[in-house]
């Protein structure tokens, strides 16, 4: 199968992504937070080289708060790069308030899409409109919307099982077993977890 140059540029990603999520349930790392300072000491930090050339930019505008912050954490995640307008192959501009609305332009101002998302919260509604752009600009879903597994120690001989937000968002103990539960996988369709 034969990729075009920018969809091989967002499957390296989505690898690189899933290589990250891989290696934070063999570690058993939780993820930080994308709002986290620098200097946070639980902030989990990946260090590695980006060849700027092949991430798409864009100028993001009229969104405010956490979806703002969501937003361009989700698009630089997915291989984008936040630009100014006037360097941007594509605008999205909208606003958020009760529910989140956005319009994705190319450079000649031709609208891709022009959406209002509700339900959920903010922050799944942006998550909702970055896949969305991921979808309209390269064909593929976008990754926002998925969930991690990952073990963390909870007592002195005790490590649980938790999913959360593909960005270390919204976590969610799965076990309370008080033991030592490891190895945790998806099972087919994503419906059922796995785990030792």
């Amino acid at each position: 199968m034969k990729y075009g140059k920018g969809e091989r540029a967002v499957k390296k990603w989505i690898l690189v992504l899933g290589g990250f999520a891989g290696g934070l349930v063999l570690c058993g790392a939780v993820p930080a937070s994308p709002a986290g300072t620098p200097d946070d000491s639980s902030r989990l930090t990946v260090i590695g080289e980006v060849d700027d050339a092949k991430l798409v930019p864009i100028a993001l505008s009229g969104f405010g708060g956490e979806v703002a912050t969501v937003l361009r954490f989700d698009l630089e995640v997915q291989g984008f790069k936040i630009v100014p307008e006037t360097s941007a192959k594509y605008i999205l501009s909208g606003k958020n308030s009760d529910a989140v609305q956005g319009a994705l332009q190319d450079a000649n101002r031709a609208f891709l899409f022009n959406k209002t998302f509700n339900g959920g919260t903010l922050r799944m509604q942006a998550h909702t409109l970055s896949d969305t752009v991921v979808e309209a600009v390269h064909g593929i879903r976008g990754v926002a919307r998925t969930k991690i597994l990952y073990t963390m120690k909870t007592g002195a001989r005790a490590w649980e099982i938790f999913t959360a937000d593909y960005d270390g968002h919204n976590p969610v103990a799965l076990t309370q077993d008080k033991v030592l539960c490891g190895a945790p996988s998806w099972g087919q369709g994503n419906q059922k977890v796995f785990y030792t």
